[in-house]
């Protein structure tokens, strides 16, 4: 019954996967956004202190936060979610799979 609901409507499969990429991009935006946020306004002081660093350093130390911060935060949230929607995409695959090769033996 599924098959022949998906072979109805193929673009159905393809709109779930757009979605699920939404759903996972507004989430790191979310979470990167919450991340950044800051209660502290700057001062002059700290506004001095980043206008003395050099570009290089504050690159690589943006480089090294970012890292941190996915790996210590986004990404043990996101993971459940991610994990599902991988095996979604592996069961649309094996259903398109399964649907080429029935219809090569039906030829």
């Amino acid at each position: 019954m599924e098959q022949h609901i998906a072979s109805e409507n193929p673009a159905r499969l393809t709109i779930g996967a757009i979605v699920a990429s939404a759903i996972v991009a507004a989430l790191l935006a979310f979470f990167l956004r919450r991340a950044m946020r800051s209660d502290e306004s700057p001062t002059l002081e700290s506004m001095s202190d980043i206008s003395n660093l050099n570009d290089t350093d504050l690159r690589e130390r943006a480089v090294a936060a970012t890292n941190e911060f996915l790996r210590a935060h986004v990404a043990p949230e996101v993971k459940p979610m991610l994990l599902n929607v991988l095996k979604d995409v592996q069961d649309y695959v094996e259903k398109g799979f399964h649907r080429a090769e029935q219809s090569i033996k039906d030829l």
